[in-house]
């Protein structure tokens, strides 16, 4: 199993998982599917960058869209199993 955080910003989802030993991914999933890639030395910088990122973005769409005080990041239990 795959260590993944996720968390939401309004109607995002944002799932953030480790790629390599300072890269992680970030998938923003929402009207569209958005991926983009973080470099960060710990998992709190990855949080921190990959929330800061998606807030910029979706500022560049919804000019309102604002970053809630707190961002609680939580274990996503996923398989590798496909059907």
């Amino acid at each position: 199993m795959t260590h993944k955080l996720t968390t939401r910003l309004g109607p995002y989802w944002l799932i953030l998982e480790p790629s390599g030993e300072t890269t992680w991914r970030l998938q923003v999933w929402g009207d569209a599917h958005l991926e983009a890639e973080v470099v960060a030395p710990d998992e709190e910088e990855a949080k921190s960058a990959a929330v800061l990122a998606t807030v910029e973005l979706m500022q560049k769409k919804d000019p309102d869209f604002r970053q809630p005080e707190t961002v609680v990041w939580n274990p996503a239990f996923t398989s590798e199993n496909r059907l």
